[in-house]
């Protein structure tokens, strides 16, 4: 993990901290290679969706999160990698070229294509989160993964970018350094949720990953190995709770109660035997009132369709073709509601199965399952080299006339 940034010794290893500002959680890890040092979990305050809504009291819930996992793993932190999953966070997939002058591939080409890439993906105003590369064509060959050597007329680069708006980026950042630590780097979170839920095999072979959290649902896809579509749907386990307790007039707090021990997709005989007790909501003398597991069932059932409809949506807009027979992996806190695996297979027709994160050694088990599958897959992501373009910067200079033609290229080649 030579490539973090920031980082405390710790004997002969480095510590690296990693932070999910998360709508129901805000999550701190800290390891020192493959193993955890600390973890601090604490729940969300000041945070909607992602984007800081209350930065007072965002920033004491990041502060305790923090320290926790510091004092836990005996280290100061000096930064931290951080997940980004608001600001209309947006997807993009795009070809770019150069004019090989010698009729040779050299490294400059490449250097040059990244740039341009970075250029076009943060046009009209929007902030560069991630970039990856895709593939590299020569004269109309495609699939070639190192061309640097090879004779040809013009190659052609492929590439996928997530950006944000400037503004909540811009906020999240705010956040992080009044807690007195730098920024090491970002990473979309549904790109790291996909990375600690999804096999490699199946991102080879094409997948999707919908991380189903308290706020927001975000959605990663892979063809051939590579990220290619990410989207975040503001729609989450939160909403399924305000159904329960508008349905039910019963306090928020008891609608996640409900929720958490009686809610499911599955149905059985049984449910209409089953009762659940609880009480309404402002009254002056609380009264138990029932009802059964079969009546809760339609009150999550049609939250999670609402959710389907506006998951399908975004994979439609995608563009990707095969995205609708795609295998699913559903992780984060809300894919463990019981049944919703088969519910959603049954609805969609393919194959869908809860993933989560392999835990690091030394991770308490309360920091383990598929709740925290955004803040393993952060580091997972800061150790690959292959989710670094948005932010490489090349030391050795670039020719003297692409500066000056900068503006032209980028209109004529992306």
């Amino acid at each position: 993990m030579s490539g973090f940034g920031n980082k405390r010794r710790v004997g002969s290893g480095e510590a690296y901290g990693f932070l999910d500002v998360g709508s129901s959680k805000v999550c701190c890890l800290i390891l020192a290679g493959d193993r955890a040092l600390g973890f601090g979990l604490h729940r969300s305050r000041g945070i909607k969706a992602g984007v800081i809504v209350d930065l007072d009291d965002a920033e004491q819930v990041v502060r305790a999160a923090v320290d926790e996992a510091e004092r836990m793993a005996a280290v100061t932190l000096a930064g931290i990698h951080v997940g980004v999953a608001g600001g209309r966070l947006g997807s993009v997939t795009f070809k770019g070229h150069v004019e090989l002058d010698d009729g040779l591939v050299h490294r400059r080409h490449l250097l040059s294509l990244d740039c341009g890439a970075r250029a076009f993906a943060e046009r009209g105003g929007r902030l560069l989160v991630a970039m990856n590369r895709i593939g590299y064509g020569l004269d109309g060959t495609g699939a070639i993964r190192d061309p640097r050597g090879m004779t040809g007329g013009r190659l052609t680069g492929s590439y996928h970018a997530v950006t944000v708006d400037e503004t909540p980026l811009r906020n999240l950042l705010l956040l992080v350094e009044r807690c007195h630590l730098a920024v090491d780097g970002l990473t979309p979170v549904p790109l790291a949720s996909a990375l600690a839920a999804t096999s490699e095999d199946e991102r080879r072979q094409g997948v999707v990953c919908l991380d189903i959290g308290g706020g927001a649902t975000t959605i990663a896809a892979f063809r051939h190995g590579h990220f290619v579509f990410a989207d975040v749907v503001p729609m989450g386990g939160k909403q399924i709770t305000l159904d329960i307790a508008r349905s039910l007039r019963t306090p928020l707090a008891e609608a996640e109660r409900i929720k958490t021990l009686y809610a499911t997709l599955a149905g059985a005989a049984s449910d209409q035997n089953e009762v659940i007790a609880y009480p309404l909501a402002g009254e002056a003398e609380p009264a138990i009132h029932h009802t059964t597991r079969a009546a809760l069932s339609p009150i999550v059932r049609q939250r999670i369709d609402s959710l389907l409809q506006l998951v399908r949506e975004r994979l439609d807009r995608s563009g990707l073709p095969g995205c609708a027979s795609d295998p699913i992996v559903i992780t984060g806190g809300t894919s463990q509601l019981l049944g919703l695996a088969g519910y959603l297979a049954a609805a969609l027709r393919r194959s869908v199965r809860v993933g989560g994160p392999h835990p690091f050694a030394g991770m308490p088990d309360r920091g383990t399952g598929p709740s925290f599958a955004a803040v393993a897959g952060l580091a997972l992501a800061a150790a690959s080299s292959e989710y670094g373009l948005a932010v490489e910067h090349e030391s050795a200079p670039l020719p003297r006339s692409y500066l000056g033609r900068v503006g032209r290229w980028l209109r004529d080649s992306f």
